[in-house]
């Protein structure tokens, strides 16, 4: 059924490819179908708008050339004039008469040669506006209006702008409308198109017009022909009228806005505002705009061809079933092909698969001694290879879970144990299996089970959780004794349920070290207060004596006076000097004991200021030239322990110096791991080699201190205070080339605070040297 099942859907997604295709390729198809259709039939369109309005503009500039034909005429040249200077009411009285004769005669051969002319007639600019000459297009030609019955026009529109104050001077054309006789519309009155062009006067001003008027539908009737089915041409004016050609019709309709049942074109408002195409849901539209002469300006006239979209769209329609049928053959042909293909290939697929069912024993490795090299022999080695190591990492995951020395144990979303690893087992004092399926706060007192049942829920975090940090947890083994564990949960999903992976491990071997560890420490706090005490004593009681034989000395002289001999004399100042130098070994060692043991205080200064403090304090005599490169000027320097160090070194230097003046120098380099190198160098009787690590001891000096008065505690503070910086001291020197003193400082502020502050006086040298708490960042200096 698996095979048959994997086989209908394989048919089923070819057929269902083959369709999608098909569409795609139909849809595709009947989209550039579309494309070209609208193309084309926009371009159609534009050609019959274009094309009707080039035909009817001819019509109306054939009307144009008209009027000033007859305007240009002599006698009509005179005609105005004659009436312009001495028109007294009668046409008969001006003297012109043989000119109007002349006049009307051009008029009758204007009318035979255009048969939608209406009439022809030269009016007067004056206050009634009388027809001055007129013939009509008669049934049986053209008919001259005596000058008895020529009518007066100034009530006439077509007449009112050149009555007006402003009149025009160019020819224009009047909107349609229906023709009056003496101020009437006949019941069988014609709708009239009219062009007026004005004749201007000797006086400059408007004396006349020649008005032509034209049966409307007559002058546009054989402009647009040959229309094709379905599709129509309309002029239309901004006044609202608008003519309407359609195919088979002889004469376009009219449509004025005051005519009996008119209607609007509804399509109006889907065109474009210029010249283009337009396409709605009945019909398509193309537009072409004609600009004509008002008699207040210019106005256009819209040139609309339209046919309706079914006519335009029917091939897109036929094409449409032509795709459809396509597509079903074709999805029918591909299912059929699918099905013979499917049932070949798959053949291999199934003896392979009943292969595979047959080797069902776990957790042991399969082969499915499928030889052949095709697509199903690949299928079957690759399989054969992902069981083989999907149970190889079964078997490494279940000796992990096994030998894992610390307590293992799942639990579902509801808080029962699915499974236990041996050491949890082990831990809680159950045999193999007792643990599955019981509740996970089973394995915590009972006080605990509610407080931890919270910690449990909340687990659901991606990283482990270790439960109940700060505290000691404690688990309840099978014969109700209780261990402290430290627990970690984390959470996991398999197969859309909720699991919790608890790791336990016994803390009791910890919680002995941590004991021990504790005990330890307050014994280094109790020796480290005996040392306090010690230093006290040092300060204070071992000082005593010292004092008191400082004062014998001083009394004896007092009381002796003058008495004393030299001999004795030297012997209280040898006395007094090594009072002195007791009492500063005292105050050295009791420092040396206290370096890295209190707070310093932070306090930067700069290089050159901490120069200026070491020389005050040294106090070397003016030969003397204590000197430090500008690196070591223009850094920014923690004050203590640092000075205390340099202090110490440069107040070396000068001492130990074999001659009266010498030249001692500070520099600030660095290493290649950013940390701070420091420099002395001088140019003293140099340090043999043998030496070099024994003047850094406590007490050691390489000169009797009866020659050099000191304690020889210098250089032990320098190695000191820079191994508590974690840094390190050199140092380079041969006998008679001076000496060079290095160490490393660190550059950062990454040290913990450390108390190097000392003071130090020497009664005979004056010799003061204070330090105050300090952090460590030279990054400033580098």
């Amino acid at each position: 059924m698996l095979h048959s099942s994997f086989g209908t859907r394989l048919v089923v997604l070819v057929a269902f490819l083959t369709l999608v295709i098909s569409i795609g390729m139909g849809a595709l198809n009947l989209f550039s179908s579309w494309t070209e259709l609208k193309r084309n039939a926009e371009q159609h369109l534009n050609n019959v708008a274009r094309i009707s309005a080039v035909r009817v503009m001819d019509r109306l500039e054939d009307m144009q050339k008209d009027a000033v034909l007859i305007a240009s005429a002599p006698q009509t040249q005179a005609i105005v004039q004659a009436f312009a200077s001495s028109f007294d009411g009668d046409p008969e009285d001006t003297g012109v008469a043989p000119q109007r004769v002349a006049l009307e005669q051009l008029l009758i051969g204007v009318l035979q040669a255009r048969s939608p002319y209406a009439q022809v007639r030269l009016i007067s600019v004056s206050a009634d506006a009388r027809e001055l000459a007129r013939v009509d297009a008669g049934p049986s030609g053209p008919i001259v209006t005596p000058a008895d019955r020529l009518q007066f026009k100034g009530e006439e529109a077509y007449m009112q702008p050149l009555l007006s104050e402003a009149p025009p001077t160019a020819g224009y054309l009047t909107r349609i409308s229906m023709n009056r006789e003496n101020g009437r519309v006949e019941a069988d009155a014609s709708a009239m198109l009219r062009y007026v062009l004005p004749l201007i006067g000797s006086d400059g001003r408007v004396a006349a017009a020649v008005v032509i008027n034209a049966f409307a539908q007559d002058l546009f009737a054989a402009t647009i022909t040959e229309l094709a089915a379905h599709t129509r041409v309309d002029v239309v004016s901004a006044s609202g009228t608008y003519l309407t050609f359609a195919e088979g019709s002889g004469a376009p309709t009219l449509h004025l806005p005051d005519m009996p049942g008119y209607q609007g074109l509804d399509f109006l408002s889907v065109l474009p505002e210029q010249d283009g195409f337009a396409l709605d849901e009945e019909a398509g539209y193309a537009v072409v705009t004609e600009e004509l002469p008002g008699p207040a300006g210019p106005f256009f006239v819209r040139f609309i061809a339209s046919e309706d979209r079914s006519a335009l769209f029917e091939p897109l329609r036929q094409g449409l079933w032509q795709t459809v049928g396509a597509t079903l053959i074709g999805c029918c042909l591909a299912t059929a092909i699918a099905i013979a293909i499917t049932s070949r290939h798959l053949r291999p697929l199934r003896k392979l698969s009943d292969h595979a069912s047959a080797q069902n024993a776990p957790f042991q490795k399969m082969s499915f001694n499928y030889d052949k090299m095709d697509e199903i022999g690949s299928i079957a080695r690759s399989v054969e290879a992902l069981v083989n190591r999907i149970i190889e990492d079964a078997h490494h995951h279940q000796a992990v879970w096994h030998n894992c020395t610390e307590g293992l144990l799942t639990a579902d979303g509801n808080g029962l144990i699915v499974q236990a690893n041996p050491a949890c087992e082990a831990l809680f004092g159950y045999g193999e299996g007792e643990l599955q399926g019981q509740a996970l706060h089973g394995l915590l007192p009972v006080e605990d089970r509610e407080r931890h049942a919270a910690l449990v829920q909340s687990s659901n975090d991606e990283a482990p959780r270790r439960m109940a940090q700060d505290q000691i947890v404690h688990g309840l083994r099978a014969d109700g004794r209780l261990v402290p564990l430290e627990i970690r949960i984390s959470s996991f999903t398999n197969d859309a349920r909720n699991f919790s992976l608890v790791v336990i491990r016994d803390i009791s071997a910890e919680r002995e070290q941590k004991a021990k560890l504790e005990n330890a420490v307050e014994a280094l706090h109790r020796s480290n207060a005996e040392l306090d005490q010690f230093a006290y004593v040092a300060s204070h009681d071992l000082r005593a004596p010292l004092r008191v034989i400082r004062n014998a000395g001083r009394w004896i002289e007092q009381d002796i006076g003058e008495d004393l001999d030299e001999e004795t004399k030297e012997n209280l100042a040898l006395m007094r000097s090594r009072v002195d130098r007791m009492e500063k070994l005292l105050t050295d060692l009791l420092e040396h004991s206290r370096i890295g043991r209190e707070k310093l205080d932070e306090q930067e200064i700069t290089g050159a200021e901490m120069l200026d403090e070491i020389r005050d304090l040294i106090d070397a005599p003016d030969c003397f030239n204590i000197t430090a490169s500008e690196t070591f000027c223009w850094a920014t320097l923690p004050k203590l322990p640092l000075r205390t160090v340099l202090l110490n070194l440069v107040s070396n230097a000068v001492k130990h110096h074999h001659l009266a003046a010498g030249e001692v120098c500070i520099d600030l380099g660095w290493t290649e791991d950013g940390r701070a190198r420091f420099s002395v160098l001088d140019d003293g009787p140099g340090i043999a080699p043998e030496f070099h690590d024994r003047i850094f001891g406590m007490f050691q000096t390489l000169r009797p201190r009866d020659e050099v008065e000191g304690s020889g505690m210098g250089l032990a503070f320098v190695s000191k205070i820079v191994a508590q910086a974690g840094g390190l001291v050199e140092l380079h020197s041969k006998p008679g080339e001076g000496s060079c003193f290095t160490f490393t400082w660190p550059a950062l502020n990454s040290l913990p605070g450390t108390d190097y502050s000392r003071k130090e006086k020497n009664d005979e040298q004056g010799l003061e040297r204070e330090g105050a708490q300090g952090t460590y960042n030279l990054a400033a200096g580098r």
